[in-house]
């Protein structure tokens, strides 16, 4: 733990509590328990014969595999992600009391999925996103408390994070480009690994080239079409490019070995081919070719 991440402070109905202090509470609780040992993020590329522990470790694909774990992760990287903001120019701007809402969804983005299990990002429908929020409605209150402040605090998470409106908050914008650029930071780790990992399981190539793959066609256009208002973005696109133009050269057939319906693997084939010509659009333009804020 960081001096920057036990000195984020929440003051909620006489509390002081930290960012770790929160974690520790939720991972005591029941369903932080099923979040930590029931349920694998990732799952779904995970070849059969690498248990969900060895998935879940450093060797495969770490923490981010870990349901509970990834929400600390996110928090740790939001500190950066923020950090870069408030010493930017870029238009959005946000409040110490902002930030602090960010630090604590950050942490506490996926309580409720202990009622759905993880579900990929692209997979998720309207009916999944109200069951987690009534269920992290429920679960906050047993971290933070239920006095006014926490009940105050819990219905701003789930407005941030659930509702159209909040969505399109500077908060609810801000968090989803913290979200989806933990995806991409995982995916980049993972595509890393592919061609290293055929002496440990031949089929980890194929898990770690598709994880990378559905990240790409899913989230590099929102990317870098907001790497303009939020710094960060820019920052690890530009640090990460030899990384991001190796993986958009990897064969498409790779895309065949989805385990979806003929329908949704030519839909992938077509929005990868579309996310290559977005990224590739974006790195020739002259004002993308560094940072300026």
């Amino acid at each position: 733990m960081s001096l920057k991440e036990s000195s984020i402070i929440l003051d909620i109905d006489n509390q002081h509590l930290s960012i770790p202090e929160i974690h520790q509470r939720f991972k005591k609780l029941p369903e932080g328990q099923i979040l930590e040992h029931g349920q694998v993020r990732w799952n779904t590329f995970r070849p059969p014969e690498i248990s969900e522990k060895e998935w879940k470790s450093p060797l495969f694909v770490g923490t981010d595999a870990n349901n509970l774990e990834h929400g600390y992760l996110t928090f740790q990287q939001s500190i950066e992600f923020l950090e870069a903001q408030r010493n930017s120019n870029s238009p959005i701007q946000l409040t110490s009391e902002d930030e602090k809402i960010i630090y604590i969804m950050a942490d506490l983005h996926d309580t409720g999925e202990v009622k759905n299990g993880d579900k990929n990002w692209e997979l998720k429908t309207k009916q999944d996103e109200k069951r987690e929020a009534t269920a992290l409605k429920t679960i906050i209150p047993r971290i933070i408390g239920n006095g006014t402040q926490a009940i105050n605090l819990t219905n701003q998470i789930a407005f941030y994070l659930f509702s159209e409106e909040g969505l399109n908050t500077k908060i609810g914008r801000t968090f989803n480009m913290i979200e989806k650029l933990g995806y991409f930071e995982t995916a980049i780790r993972t595509w890393q690994k592919a061609f290293e990992s055929i002496k440990k399981n031949p089929a980890l190539p194929t898990a770690y080239q598709l994880i990378t793959n559905n990240v790409l066609l899913n989230q590099i256009t929102t990317l870098t079409q907001n790497s303009n208002l939020f710094p960060r973005l820019k920052i690890v696109l530009l640090n990460q490019k030899h990384w991001i133009n190796q993986a958009f050269a990897m064969k498409q057939s790779i895309i065949d070995q989805y385990n979806r319906d003929d329908k949704k693997i030519s839909e992938y084939k077509v929005k990868f081919a579309a996310a290559k010509l977005d990224w590739y659009q974006w790195t020739r333009n002259p004002d993308n070719a560094k940072i300026s804020y």
